[in-house]
């Protein structure tokens, strides 16, 4: 009715004669089309949000409340060199991830049992490469309990070695001024002192 598809499911059976006739049919009906449609309505709703997961240039993962992956996206494969056709309905202690299993299994139970969101920094060897990302950890819920936990991580590789180059170029500067055995001092346009030297301390 009005265009709507609607879902039947059925379950019949015959009665029998002595000479092997079929004598009585009988059977009962059931409408399953609010079931159907709502089991559509997930599907939909799933192919959407991993088509977001595959698209953010984020490594993501999901749990379930176990601790086994029932999702894993392209950048989380890349990133750890894992096929998910041999991660999902298994855990970290089972993959053990280079020795790391353990570790990475309390860190998601943790977050999961205390119910908040967490945001770390984490290390993944990738091949030769060490990279560095910028995790948040988010515990999911379905009617008021956690279920599960979805893991997106930011890789900051180049930005964790762009600050620790900085941090070096800083603290080879100020080697390189409080070498020099003259006043140097830096101030900003309201006067304040930004920077002085040892020489300067000392005069």
């Amino acid at each position: 009715p009005g265009g709507l598809t609607r879902y039947i499911m059925s379950i019949g059976k015959f009665s029998y004669d002595a000479q092997g006739a079929a004598t009585v049919a009988s059977g009962v009906v059931w409408d399953v089309s609010d079931i159907k449609h709502a089991e559509e309505e997930l599907s939909r709703n799933r192919q959407f949000m991993e088509a977001v997961l595959e698209n953010i240039n984020s490594a993501v993962y999901v749990k379930d409340s176990q601790g086994v992956y029932t999702f894993v996206n392209g950048d989380w494969e890349r990133a750890t060199g894992m096929r998910r056709a041999d991660v999902l309905g298994k855990s970290t202690l089972e993959l053990n991830h280079q020795g790391r299993g353990q570790e990475y299994h309390d860190a998601d139970m943790q977050v999961m049992n205390c119910g908040e969101v967490q945001t770390v920094e984490e290390t993944v060897q990738s091949g030769e490469q060490t990279l560095t990302y910028q995790t948040v950890k988010v515990p999911m819920r379905q009617g008021g309990q956690i279920v599960g936990l979805c893991n997106i991580a930011f890789e900051i590789t180049e930005r964790k070695l762009a600050e620790e180059a900085l941090r070096t170029s800083q603290t080879q500067m100020r080697t390189l001024v409080d070498s020099i055995q003259s006043v140097i001092f830096m101030k900003d346009a309201q006067g304040r002192h930004l920077l002085v030297n040892d020489f300067y301390e000392k005069a």
